[in-house]
């Protein structure tokens, strides 16, 4: 059942916005003042990768020139707030992306959520590690490299686990900012 409703609510949105794009290209504006010309910011997560790169497909076959363009975080949200992007499809709210969203609000728009669920963030590792809590990392440093491998530096997990290191003492452990395929290897 939940899989029809995460069909379901993508398919809402997707017909959203196309409805939302199909009554741009009658003004002859779309994306930023160019005919027809939309530019899309996109994270290199998987999802985003996958969902940027579909929508490419899709709004090139209604006879629109995408362009995407692989950022950071950060500059994503800048490239947002000043029009040099008109859509990013992964913002991780209300928790992940909040301080960008506080910050950049008043001039972007939110059009609702491709997933419905909660997202989850938090430390994982693999099943083969013989702990079970963050609290216990520390104490086993040595089976980590003393790091904790991470994705992009904007992304909200980043404070998020710097905090809650901070918070549980583990002052001989390194939070190393990299992306999400280092982060998965």
């Amino acid at each position: 059942m939940k899989q029809w409703k995460k069909i379901s609510v993508i398919l809402m949105v997707t017909l959203f916005a196309l409805g939302t794009l199909a009554g741009c290209a009658g003004s002859g504006e779309t994306g930023g003042g160019e005919d027809k010309v939309i530019n899309i910011g996109y994270v290199t997560w998987a999802e985003n990768i996958a969902n940027t790169n579909l929508w490419k497909e899709i709004l090139e076959s209604k006879g629109y020139e995408v362009n995407i363009s692989q950022l950071q975080v950060s500059p994503l949200f800048v490239g947002l707030s000043n029009g040099d992007l008109d859509f990013f499809m992964d913002a991780w709210l209300p928790i992940t992306h909040e301080t960008y969203w506080e910050e950049y609000q008043d001039d972007l728009e939110d059009y609702g959520v491709w997933y419905e669920e909660q997202a989850r963030i938090g430390i994982v590792v693999p099943d083969y590690v013989t702990i079970d809590k963050i609290s216990e990392i520390a104490e086993n440093a040595g089976e980590f490299d003393g790091q904790i491998i991470g994705i992009d530096p904007g992304a909200g997990i980043m404070g998020a686990t710097q905090a809650a290191m901070e918070d549980l003492g583990m002052d001989s452990i390194t939070l190393v900012q990299g992306s999400e395929a280092a982060m998965m290897a």
